[in-house]
């Protein structure tokens, strides 16, 4: 995991510190605002987030996983927001769901 939000607002404050401080169970000078980057809703109102002073949190693996019997896929592709977004397909092969008695 990453966090975003270099710039200062308001004095020495930047949204990542006033963010951490809060983690550590220190003092900021004001709440800090923080948010998932998969949960921006795009637009004029990533801005203004952006604009308050709002922490962008970015999530990355740490770690795969392999499924054994599981087929994935993957789509990648760019939002006209123009944010990338990632989905994972999970199939499962038919004969894996006969219930065995």
């Amino acid at each position: 995991m990453s966090i975003g939000g270099e710039r200062t607002v308001g004095g020495d404050w930047t949204p990542r510190r006033r963010f951490e401080a809060a983690l550590h169970g220190e003092m900021p000078d004001r709440v800090p605002t923080v948010i998932w980057n998969n949960k921006l809703p795009g637009g004029e109102i990533n801005q203004a987030l952006l604009d308050t002073g709002a922490c962008i949190v970015y999530k990355s693996s740490l770690y795969d996983v392999e499924l054994e019997g599981i087929a994935t896929e993957t789509e990648d592709w760019v939002g006209a927001d123009g944010l990338r977004h990632r989905q994972e397909n999970l199939q499962k092969p038919r004969s894996l769901w006969k219930r065995r008695l």
